[in-house]
This record gives C-alpha cells, sequence and structure tokens, in this order.
C-alpha cells in the first residue's frame, strides 16, 4: 500500500486516467466518431492536455483505434506499459474497478510511486473544458477538511424542476409530494460523468466493489448543462455536435470580427462538418438498455 504524501506545504499530486473500452454497446466506437471534423475522444483530450495541476495523464484503453489516436496526436496523453485486459474491460466491470486494477498493476511493476488522487476521465464529455478540471482541483485542494477521505465529481442542474417530479404506482402517476421551498431547487444538481476524483489510498483499499459514497465527504463541481453533454446514444451525440458546431461558430466569429447574429444563424456551415445523416447506420441504432461503456 502506497504512502500518502499529503502535507500543508506540498500540493497533493494528482493523475488522471481516462477509461475508455472497445466494446460500446449503445453507440459503436463512440468515442472515435467524427465530431465536428474530429474524432470525439480528442476534443476531451485536449481539454484535459491543457489542465494545470495533474502530474500525468493516461489513457487505459482496450481500443487499439483510440490508443493511437493518442499517441499520434496528444503528446501529453500516455499509454500505460501495460494493456487493458478483458477482465476489466467488460460492461460489467465498474469504472472504478477498472481504475483500481490500473493502479494496482502500476504498483506491482514497481513504477514511479502513485499520486495523492485519482482523477477517473470519460473521454464521452466532448464539450468539458480546460477550467473545468482546473476549478475542480481547486476546489478539492482548498477544502480544509480530511482530503484523505474526500472526492469529488462534476455535476450539473437537473434538466427539469425537482418539484416537477412524479411517483409512479402499478396503474398511474401522482406528485412526488418533495415539498421543496422554491430556494431548495438550487440545492439539486444530477451527476454529468465527465470526470471523479478519488483518493489513492481508498480506492485501493476497497479495489471491488468501490463507491463514491464510501468516502467521508464528497464535493461537487457544478458545471453548465452545455458543457455535460455524457454521449452514449446517438441522440447524445447529435446534440454534442450542435453545440460544439455553434460554439466553433461563435469562436470563428469574434476571430474574423464580422457579424455574429448573421454567422450563428446562418444556414450554411463556416466550413464543411461531417454530420449524421438517415442513411448512416448511427442514426437507425435501436434504443436498448443503458449500459456502462467504460
Amino acid at each position: 500500500m502506497p504512502k500518502s504524501t499529503f502535507s500543508k506545504t506540498t500540493p497533493p499530486r494528482v493523475w488522471a486516467v481516462v477509461l475508455a473500452r472497445a466494446g460500446s454497446q449503445r453507440l459503436p466506437n463512440k468515442a472515435m466518431l467524427p465530431l465536428c471534423n474530429r474524432p470525439m475522444a480528442s476534443w476531451y483530450f485536449d481539454a484535459l492536455e491543457d489542465a494545470e495541476g495533474i502530474e500525468r495523464r493516461f489513457l487505459f484503453s482496450d481500443d487499439d483505434a483510440l490508443l493511437d489516436l493518442a499517441k499520434g496526436s496528444h503528446p501529453k496523453i500516455e499509454i500505460p506499459p501495460f494493456q487493458r485486459p478483458p477482465a476489466v474491460s467488460d460492461a460489467q466491470t465498474s469504472s472504478f474497478d477498472s481504475l483500481a486494477y490500473f493502479l494496482q498493476e502500476w504498483q506491482a511493476q514497481s513504477f514511479e510511486a502513485l499520486p495523492d488522487w485519482v482523477m477517473l476521465c470519460q473521454c464521452t464529455s466532448p464539450l468539458v473544458q480546460t477550467v473545468d478540471f482546473q476549478k475542480a482541483l481547486e476546489d478539492l485542494e482548498s477544502y480544509t477538511e480530511n482530503l484523505r477521505s474526500t472526492g469529488l465529481l462534476s455535476v450539473c442542474p437537473p434538466s427539469k424542476p425537482v418539484s416537477w417530479l412524479l411517483k409512479k404506482t402499478q396503474n398511474d402517476v401522482k406528485p412526488a409530494n418533495l415539498h421543496l421551498h422554491d430556494d431548495a431547487e438550487n440545492t439539486y444538481v444530477t451527476p454529468n460523468g465527465a470526470f471523479y476524483i478519488v483518493p489513492t489510498l481508498a480506492l485501493l483499499q476497497k479495489p471491488v466493489g468501490f463507491s463514491l459514497w464510501d468516502l467521508g465527504t464528497v464535493l461537487a463541481y457544478e458545471m453548465p448543462w452545455q458543457r455535460s453533454i455524457d454521449v452514449d446514444t446517438a441522440p447524445d451525440f447529435q446534440v454534442a455536435e450542435a453545440l460544439l458546431d455553434a460554439q466553433l461558430r461563435i469562436e470563428s466569429t469574434l476571430c474574423e470580427g464580422t457579424d455574429l447574429e448573421k454567422t450563428v444563424f446562418s444556414p450554411k456551415p463556416l466550413a464543411p462538418r461531417k454530420r449524421l445523416n438517415p442513411l448512416n447506420p448511427l442514426s437507425r441504432l435501436k434504443q436498448q438498455d443503458r449500459s456502462q461503456d467504460l
């Protein structure tokens, strides 16, 4: 078991580990789908590479195409000297179990000492920005209580007011009757899946079946819904593409000094972009039960 290097004078060491597996069921090969002319994972990698406060960044995957992308286009994303085996690459294995395997394997092969915190990353959140990683780490480091038992997850506001919730019965629905005060609506958030940060020691102490809620304290870093799209289905991908396309239009407009309103809402794109179409098999995917794709 590694010793913690936490101290009040030395900032904690942080590694980021991107988990991605080749066997996505609802949206095959989704990490490599062309999103605004680039593989979707590249947008996430870009944001992660620019984030300060992260000592090392790894891609732990069994997807050869994704590994080649990291090797060829993202020099700050490292490939570990061991492969992600099938045992921790199926849909039944939790993300934290796969992350614990990575840490255990690293430790078993006597490489560099493990970090204090490890950030579990999902490259299926292509709209995340560098500022999200950095501010989340700042929030965590500024927490003055016991850092060894403190974690963090990215969240976003609920898509609908919590007071709208209904409770299903056998035959109908009824109001959930949460009796919320008006100011209580802002206290509810939902995980967006972009990233999680956990103490390395806590994860290694329970390498199978670990949950964030095993920790003493879990902090939340809130992101706007526009940056919180987690691509799991074809409609998710289409929403992400529309948002990213609009963002790129705005950035291009600001750089060129052209009329913002005419450019953003013009029916013609600023540059050719690959889009989904009805003849693409991606658009004909059948709706299935959600399965874990890490």
